[in-house]
């Protein structure tokens, strides 16, 4: 009969030291999608221009541990072999409205982007990322360090003219969240071949950015839209201080039911 109580208790208990070990055996997940409405290659890289370009966005779920940066982009040139940099930053919330903090993660890897040679070819870039742990809110950053002019960033929302036509829910993320819908973060330069270690990593608004191209500038006062990004990983696991007070408990709750059985 003892035996049969204590089995009872021991599928409760492998639940409590499962979370406590802070393990998990969860696959990878989509943890932000942009919007499924893809624009188009619009960037100020069309005119060979040097770039770099991101978004304030927070995770579905909470601090996540990052494995993959699927990244759409367009190439109108020839074929090559881009080298791409990715940054991650905290959000500095201090001032009045939010900035560019401090650097969690920076990488460059080299990937293959194939060429539409005057039209835009399509590449979906799957970017390993280092198991990077990051807060549920953070600001990434993609930059083309070799782009060969004719590499866009393809991007996902909507473009208006007036603040009547303006639905920011059209640049809501699929899964996740975009933290700024009038504003992205980049910096770009208008000649080919710049050094894009001079690039400054900013808060702008579509009316100055306007879209990098002269023939969107109506539409980039009113415009809500986010570069096309899909992010990957795990949510993270339960801190261990918070599992080890989780074990303790489980253990004096089973101390409890055994005292009190015995009294019985």
């Amino acid at each position: 009969m003892k035996i049969f109580k204590l089995a009872g208790t021991i599928p409760a208990l492998a639940f409590v030291v499962l979370l406590a070990s802070g393990v998990s055996s969860a696959q990878a997940t989509t943890l932000y999608e942009a919007p499924a409405d893809r624009l188009g290659g619009l960037c100020p890289t069309c005119a060979g221009t040097a770039t770099k370009m991101g978004d304030d966005i927070s995770l579905a779920g909470g601090p996540a541990t990052l494995n993959k940066l699927i990244w759409d982009t367009s190439n109108f040139g020839a074929d090559y072999t881009a080298e791409i940099k990715v940054d991650f930053f905290n959000v500095d919330l201090s001032g009045t409205t939010p900035g560019v903090g401090s650097l969690i993660h920076t990488q460059t890897s080299d990937h293959f982007l194939a060429g539409g040679n005057g039209g835009p070819e399509t590449t979906f870039v799957d970017i390993a990322i280092a198991d990077v742990l990051v807060p549920e809110r953070f600001i990434y950053s993609i930059e083309v360090v070799n782009n060969n002019g004719s590499t866009n960033w393809n991007v996902a929302g909507q473009f208006a003219t007036n603040s009547t036509d303006e639905d920011e829910t059209l640049a809501q993320a699929q899964v996740g969240a975009n933290n700024e819908f009038d504003f992205i973060f980049g910096d770009w330069v208008p000649e080919s071949g710049t050094d894009t270690s001079g690039l400054t990593f900013q808060r702008l608004s579509m009316a100055s950015y306007q879209i990098g191209l002269p023939q969107f500038s109506d539409f980039a006062e009113y415009s809500n839209f986010t570069p096309n990004v899909t992010f990957e990983g795990q949510v993270a696991p339960i801190p261990l201080p918070a599992a080890g007070w989780l074990l303790l408990t489980a253990f004096g709750g089973l101390g409890i039911a055994a005292r009190r059985r015995k009294a019985a």
